[in-house]
């Protein structure tokens, strides 16, 4: 899903630049289920989802790079039109950047890690099995 989203938000910003202008994209996400745990006892369980896009654009030898917060859904495109004034501006600010080489072709790599987990039910069991008699106030060091 996220892969499809950005390939649309790739599409759309060619069509925002300027001649002479290109961008790389650089998107990390993660989907990440969490419970906390108190005395023995879940206190809280629930989900994450996040996404992070730098947005790097270049003119000539010159990169301005800006990191945004993706929701996932159409205001992302908004997001990214709106960060391109700044990154403009800022191209008029830097130097030429005599180390930047960019390939011609545009390419798309992808890392994707899932995790090897147990099932999260699973886990909440053996955790709670194991803290089970377990006498909390004892395990604090004394008030001073």
């Amino acid at each position: 899903m996220m892969r499809a989203h950005l390939q649309r938000l790739a599409a759309a910003l060619s069509g925002l630049l300027r001649e002479e202008e290109g961008f790389t994209l650089w998107l990390e996400a993660e989907r990440t289920d969490f419970v906390r745990f108190n005395h023995g006892k879940v206190r809280q369980a629930g989900g994450v989802e996040q996404a992070y896009l730098d947005l790097r654009l270049i003119r000539g030898k010159r990169q301005a790079t800006q990191q945004l917060s993706l929701c996932g859904g159409d205001d992302d495109l908004a997001l990214l039109e709106a960060s391109l004034p700044a990154l403009r501006e800022a191209l008029e600010q830097v130097e030429d950047d005599p180390f930047l080489l960019l390939s011609e072709q545009p390419r798309c790599t992808e890392r994707i890690a899932p995790g090897a987990l147990p099932p999260a039910e699973a886990m909440v069991a053996d955790i709670l099995a194991a803290a089970e008699g377990w006498i909390w106030w004892a395990s604090w060091p004394a008030a001073r």
